[in-house]
């Protein structure tokens, strides 16, 4: 299996990553710089992060799941993509 971290882009203004805040029901927070996240799944939000790690985080114990501004990069030209219009 090739790392996410490490695969090709597939356009130049696709950022190589976006930020996650999550904050815990307990009051603690992590922030990760994220290259991969997958759909939830059994419960557990899963993402690699740019040190090729693997994190898979109940979703039971998140209480606030923030992206950053570079995930609505990706969501506009996903968008784009999708009505096969040109990526700008």
């Amino acid at each position: 299996m090739v790392s996410p971290v490490i695969l090709a882009k597939e356009h130049p203004d696709i950022p190589d990553c976006y930020g996650i805040k999550i904050v815990y029901i307990t009051g603690g927070d992590d922030k990760f710089e994220v290259v991969k996240h997958f759909p939830i799944k059994d419960g557990f939000i899963e993402f690699w992060d740019t040190d090729e790690q693997l994190h898979l985080i109940p979703i039971s114990s998140i209480k606030n799941l923030t992206f950053d501004k570079r995930w609505t990069k990706l969501i506009e030209l996903n968008a784009q993509r999708e009505k096969n219009e040109p990526i700008s």
